[in-house]
């Protein structure tokens, strides 16, 4: 009898540390983190591995879209904004991109809305982007 309160009690404690845990990484830090790395990637222009950061679902589509970065030279990105909710486990950040074509030198700025969804189970853990790059000229 005692012996199976305190397997009871022990499975308990399992549960909850292991929710908690889950819970604990859907934080602003994580997602200012993973978006800080996503915008350095595209900053620089890699393309390829920003796309790591894209839900599973979107990455065919938005590799295709993605193609106007061939024609642009990113030359410095601003997060303007970031709506973090916890319980939606969704962001919305605003970033301002400022580009020159690469036939050109005019600095043009474009404004990204992006979303972002944490996700737990059904793709890689962590924070993705569920929004296509922006459409450049």
């Amino acid at each position: 009898m005692i012996m199976s309160k305190l397997c009871t009690i022990v499975a308990i404690v399992l549960m909850v540390t292991i929710t908690g845990c889950a819970a604990m990484k859907i934080t602003r830090a994580s997602l200012d983190d993973t978006v800080r790395d996503y915008q350095q990637l595209i900053r620089w222009q890699e393309v390829p591995s920003a796309a790591v950061f894209v839900s599973d679902q979107m990455k065919p589509a938005y590799l295709e879209q993605a193609t106007g970065f061939n024609r642009v030279k990113i030359v410095d990105y601003r997060i303007k904004a970031v709506d973090f909710s916890k319980e939606l486990k969704k962001a919305t950040v605003i970033v301002e991109y400022d580009y020159h074509l690469k036939s050109g030198l005019t600095i043009n700025t474009i404004v990204d809305t992006q979303t972002w969804q944490y996700f737990e189970k059904t793709e890689p853990e962590g924070w993705r982007l569920t929004s296509y790059p922006p459409a450049f000229p």
